[in-house]
């Protein structure tokens, strides 16, 4: 599961989560979460969909980072943690 998220093959993860949903905060070892590898790679729509399963974007890696600490996009920010973006877009 978690190659596949490295990979970017999100519609298999996502094929993969409705038949097993207990795989979505799986982190053998502290690896990156699914979420990890798609906000790392800025991409909105993979990061919806891992929130949509009920994605825990407070975990951390072996490094401990959070998936937000790993995205350079605002908008995948904004999912990932709603009330920074809004005081972020209030300064």
């Amino acid at each position: 599961f978690l190659d596949l998220a490295k990979a970017h093959q999100w519609q298999t993860v996502q094929q993969e989560l409705r038949a097993h949903p207990e795989l979505i905060n799986v982190q053998p070892s502290q690896r990156w979460s699914a979420l990890h590898q798609a906000a790392a790679a800025d991409d909105v729509a993979a990061v919806a969909m891992l929130l949509h399963f009920d994605a825990d974007p407070t975990l951390r890696n072996r490094d401990h980072e959070t998936p937000l600490e790993l995205t350079g996009s605002f908008e995948v920010a904004s999912l990932l943690a709603p009330e920074w973006a809004a005081e972020q877009q209030r300064l």
